[in-house]
C-alpha cells in the first residue's frame, strides 16, 4: 500500500489534515516573510492569515464535498450494475434451463424409469427457483413421490406440513406471497406462522384436466420469486405431466 493509499482511508481525514498542516505551513511562511523582508505589520498579517485559512478550509469543505458525492454516484452505479449483472446471470441461467427442456427427448425417454426422470425434472426445478425444498407426488397408478431438501438441517416442520399439503388434491396454482392465495393455503391447515419464515407455492400437475399429481415448493420468505418464476413453475409442470403421457408401458402398473 502507498503513502497515497494510506492518505486516502477513512474517508479522506489523513488527507485533509495533510492539506490543513500544509496550508497552515504555507501561511506562516509567506508571513513570515512577509513581515521580515516587506515590513508588513503583525496585526495585517494576523488578519491576512486567518481569512486565507477561512478561505482554504471554505475550499477544501466545497472540493471533497464534490469528491464524496461523485464517489456516492460511483458506488451506486457499481452496485446497480453488479446487481444488473447478477440479475441478467440468474435470467440466463433460467433460460438455459428451459432450453434443455426438449419435448422431443421426451419420446427417447419413454424407456426410462419415471422415477428417475420425474425426480431428474423435480430436482432441476427446485434448484433453477432456489427453493429450499420440495415434494412431488404422482397419483395412481404411479405413486410416486419425490422429496427434494437442499438444507439438510433446515426446519423439520415444514416436512409435514407440505407432505400433507400434497394430499389436499389441490386443483389451483397457489402462491403464499399472494394475500388471497395466502388465505387459501391456510385454510388447508397451515399456520399463519409459517408464512413468517417460508413462502409457499401450491401446483397441480395434470393434463388436459386429467389430475396427474401435486407439488408443493418451500422457499425462503426472503427469496424473491418473480412472475417469470412462476411461468418456469407452469412450464415444469406441464414438462412432467408430458413425462408421464410419454410413458404408455407403464400407465396401467403401479410402482
Amino acid at each position: 500500500m502507498t503513502w497515497l493509499d494510506k492518505l486516502l482511508t477513512h474517508n479522506y481525514r489523513l488527507l485533509k489534515l495533510v492539506i490543513i498542516i500544509s496550508v497552515l505551513i504555507l501561511i506562516f511562511i509567506t508571513e513570515v516573510i512577509n513581515f521580515f523582508y516587506f515590513k508588513k505589520p503583525i496585526a495585517s498579517s494576523v488578519f491576512d492569515s486567518i481569512t486565507i485559512f477561512i478561505i482554504s478550509l471554505i475550499i477544501l469543505k466545497l472540493t471533497f464535498f464534490t469528491i464524496n458525492k461523485k464517489e456516492e454516484q460511483l458506488n451506486q452505479q457499481v452496485n446497480q450494475l453488479t446487481d444488473a449483472y447478477t440479475y441478467i446471470g440468474k435470467i440466463n441461467r433460467k433460460i438455459d434451463a428451459l432450453l434443455d427442456l426438449d419435448i422431443s427427448s421426451l419420446d427417447q425417454s419413454k424407456n426410462k424409469d419415471l422415477r428417475a426422470s420425474s425426480e431428474s425434472i423435480f430436482n432441476q426445478l427446485i434448484s433453477l427457483i432456489n427453493a429450499c425444498e420440495g415434494i412431488l407426488i404422482l397419483k395412481h397408478p404411479f405413486n410416486i413421490k419425490v422429496y427434494r431438501n437442499f438444507y439438510p438441517n433446515h426446519d423439520q416442520d415444514i416436512k409435514p406440513i407440505i407432505e400433507e399439503l400434497v394430499k389436499n388434491n389441490i386443483r389451483h396454482f397457489y402462491f403464499s406471497q399472494n394475500p388471497n392465495h395466502k388465505y387459501e393455503i391456510s385454510k388447508l391447515g397451515v399456520d399463519k406462522q409459517i408464512f413468517k419464515k417460508f413462502n409457499l407455492i401450491l401446483k397441480p400437475v395434470y393434463m388436459h384436466d386429467k389430475d396427474i399429481g401435486q407439488m408443493v415448493i418451500v422457499l425462503d420468505a426472503k427469496e424473491e420469486i418473480e412472475e417469470r418464476d412462476l411461468n418456469i413453475i407452469r412450464v415444469f409442470s406441464f414438462y412432467l405431466a408430458l413425462n408421464t403421457t410419454f410413458k404408455p408401458e407403464i400407465l396401467n402398473q403401479k410402482n
